[in-house]
Order: structure tokens, then C-alpha cells, then sequence
């Protein structure tokens, strides 16, 4: 995940370049595409796929640029804020349906939460509670549990600007606070005090929790990675010489690869206009190995995912998001993220067929809203956007068993997106 108040304060420019796409997923299918250092991203040859069905448009043959999206997006859903029962013994709400391609149409905002400046929003391991980074602590909400529980809230570290959270294994809130010279990470004790586990030195520039929550991973503006085990602190692993700038990282599902994107300068100018290429790189934490996935001239590497599977490697680069095959190290298709505004994040569904994406504000008719993007990742087609009120969003999660979207509103809001709610 790349840190969160360093993208919205603008550290690093990214420019409007087009970037190549397309080829399809199933391996085989189609040539895929190599990139090297001062490659063109622009365009690329390639064979379409046969039509999954009948109603769908073949594209023809040559040479094209990027996966068509819609040119029109749904408007935002008219429905009510969901009218939460809050007394003693009222049902239990639950998520109705699992979200996918084939349901994308029919998801709508549930409940909107307000809330203070929001930097990330996670999930539980077991999805019954929902961690806010805000600029005053963490605001803990209850998603499922005991009846009547439904949107409580505490909050933890008040007065502290918390830039990104998470949770232990054990359940335990874990927080992140950073700033130009230390990283701080704090766990909530079984007491709900709060104590801290990992106080480091170093200019942040991207983070990533491991999917098993048991360990942490920071990266630098001077190419280093330190990876802490989060029961005891301690630090397990250091890496250097990743460039100069570690720009995102990501952990594979099974904990043994780190993905690593960092900025290596290939020249030093005297005036001062360095030559810079953007670099993908596969860690085998066991043996230090290297796989490199890309190195290009090309603008803005922000954030970094695996997919659930750990077969593919979503990137958002420039202003498109591409999919890698980390076995080939192949792009096997791109989506293109939406030409006004920065982008936010991307995440992939819990079954991995859906792709969530977000730029930072999108302009339609009634000005800039926040916008999520999401992508039948098979075959590579826009499924729908989801629009809400407000600016623009800080991050965009899909809850464990895959029934519910979680998003954060900068300016002060949490809005969970499902199909409906069911009351148990």
C-alpha cells in the first residue's frame, strides 16, 4: 500500500500518458507483451478473444490502447440510508449476496457513517469490524455481532493523525502514524489500552501488511525495506538497494514474495533532469532472489496487489491499472482509470473476480464525486461504477466473504456498498 498522506499531499507528479493494453487473460490465449527500459506504453498488437457470449461486441483485430470502458456510468443510487435498528435484541443484519460481475448493477450504498478526515479503512480477518484511519485516532465500528450492535463505535489514540490501520490475527486494532522522520505502529491490548509495538526511524513512503497479519513491511525514499513481525516487534528482515524511492509493496497470499516497486536513477544530470525508470520487482523473501515484472520509462508507479490466488499482480501505473501474470511475468491486460483526477487504490474481490479501483475525484454532470470503478477481471470489461456524495475516496476495501465494499470519504465518511442487508 503506498502511504496514504504521500499521495494526497502530491509528493511525486503523474502525468496524463496513455498506457498499451490488451490481451486476455487466459494464458495462451493471446501474445503477451514485454517491456523494457524506454519502451513505448502507448499501443500494442494483439488477437482479441472469441466472445464469451452471444451479446457481447467483438473487437476487431490491430492495434489498440486500452480496454474499452462504459461512456456512460449508472447514476447514483437513489436509495435511503439504511434505517439501522439499534434497541436491545434487534435482529442481526448480514450482507445479502456475495458481489460479482453478475450482480454489480443491483450494489447500492447501505449505510453512510460520518466520521473525521479519512486516510484507510480495513476489515477484520473475521469481517465483523471495521477499523477508520482518521486525522483524530481510529474510529472503530462493529459491523456483526450481538444484536443491536450494528454502527457502534469507539474511538482509539484520540488526538493522534492515524495514516493507515489494520488488524492482528488476534482481532487487536492495529494503527500507523507517520511523518518525515519515524514510522509508529500501535496495537490496542486486550484491556483497550494502547500500547506500541514498533517505533522506527525512517521517511515513509509505502507499507504493506502481510495477509495473515503477522507481519509489517516499510519502505523508504533511500531504497530500504525493513519487515517487522508484529507480535513481538522485532524486525525479521532489512533490504537495500531498492533504488531510491520504494514507491509501493505488496505481500503475496502466502507470505513468501514481497512485490516491490522503486524508482532507479540511471543517470545523474548536472542540471538537475535525472534519468529515471520505474522498476516491478518479485522478492523471494527466503532467498533474496529477484524477478523483475517492469522496467520502463514511464511516469507513476502508485500502488501495488496481488490477486487472491497470488497468480496475478495489479499495478496502477501512469493512469491505468495493468495486470501482471507473476508466473511469466507477462502484462495480460489493462484497465483504464478514469483521465480526471489522481487515483486512489485498487483491490481485488475475495474470489478475484472483481477488480475495485478508485480515482481520486471523477467529473460528471453535477461536478466532482468520488467514483469506485469495478472490473470483470475475466473478461477484462468494465462491470459498473459506484458514485456517491462527497470528495474524493481514500480507499476502497471488499470485507472478507466478499458480500460488502467499504469505502473512506477524505473529507470525513465511511459508506459501505452491498447489494442489501437481511436481518437474522
Amino acid at each position: 500500500m503506498r502511504h496514504k498522506r504521500m499521495m494526497m499531499n502530491g509528493l511525486k507528479n503523474v502525468l496524463s500518458v496513455g498506457i498499451l493494453i490488451i490481451v486476455f487473460l487466459q494464458e495462451g490465449c493471446c501474445p503477451v507483451i514485454g517491456i523494457s527500459a524506454g519502451d513505448s506504453l502507448d499501443t500494442a498488437a494483439f488477437s482479441p478473444p472469441a466472445s464469451k457470449t452471444g451479446t457481447e461486441t467483438p473487437i476487431p483485430s490491430g492495434t489498440w490502447t486500452r480496454v474499452p470502458s462504459h461512456t456512460e456510468s449508472p447514476a447514483a443510487s437513489a436509495s435511503p440510508t439504511l434505517d439501522v435498528i439499534t434497541r436491545t435484541g434487534a435482529p442481526i443484519l448480514l450482507p445479502s449476496e456475495v458481489l460479482g460481475p453478475e450482480n454489480v448493477d443491483r450494489i447500492t450504498e447501505l449505510v453512510r457513517w460520518q466520521t473525521d478526515e479519512v486516510f484507510d479503512v480495513e476489515f477484520s480477518l473475521d469481517g465483523t469490524k471495521l477499523a477508520v484511519a482518521t486525522a483524530d485516532g481510529v474510529d472503530l465500528r462493529t459491523i456483526f455481532g450481538d444484536p443491536g450492535e450494528f454502527g457502534s463505535s469507539r474511538r482509539i489514540l484520540e488526538g493522534t493523525e492515524v495514516d493507515e490501520t489494520s488488524f492482528s490475527r488476534d482481532g487487536e486494532v492495529i494503527a500507523l502514524s507517520s511523518n518525515l522522520e519515524s514510522v509508529t505502529l500501535w496495537k490496542e491490548a486486550p484491556d483497550f489500552q494502547v500500547e506500541k509495538i514498533i517505533e522506527q526511524e525512517m521517511y515513509l513512503r509505502s507499507s504493506a501488511f502481510s495477509w495473515d497479519r503477522e507481519r509489517f513491511a516499510a519502505g523508504d525514499h533511500s531504497g530500504n525495506i525493513t519487515i517487522w513481525e508484529l507480535a513481538s516487534g522485532s524486525v525479521v528482515k532489512t533490504i537495500g538497494g531498492m533504488g531510491f524511492w520504494v514507491d509501493s509493496l505488496a505481500f503475496s497470499p502466502d507470505g513468501k514474495h514481497l512485490a516491490v516497486a522503486y524508482d532507479v536513477c540511471l543517470y545523474e544530470a548536472p542540471g538537475g533532469d535525472d534519468v529515471i525508470t520505474k522498476r516491478i520487482q518479485i522478492m523471494d523473501l527466503a532467498t533474496g532472489g529477484l524477478r523483475t515484472l517492469l522496467d520502463a520509462d514511464i511516469s507513476s508507479i502508485e500502488e501495488i496487489a496481488y490477486s487472491p490466488d497470488g497468480k496475478l499482480l495489479a499495478a496502477q501505473i501512469n493512469q491505468d491499472y495493468i495486470l501482471f501474470s507473476v508466473q511469466t511475468g507477462k502484462i495480460l491486460v489493462g484497465f483504464p482509470a478514469y483521465e480526471d483526477g489522481w487515483l486512489s487504490n485498487i483491490q481485488f474481490s475475495p474470489d478475484g473476480r472483481l477488480l475495485a479501483t478508485s480515482p481520486r475525484a471523477w467529473s460528471g454532470e453535477d461536478g466532482h464525486k468520488p467514483m469506485i470503478q469495478l472490473w470483470d477481471v475475466d473478461p477484462a470489461l468494465e462491470a459498473g461504477r459506484l458514485i456517491a456524495e462527497g470528495d474524493k475516496f481514500t480507499e476502497v476495501v471488499f470485507s472478507p466473504d466478499g458480500k460488502l465494499i467499504a469505502s473512506g470519504v477524505h473529507s470525513g465518511a465511511v459508506i459501505l456498498w452491498g447489494v442489501s442487508f437481511i436481518r437474522r
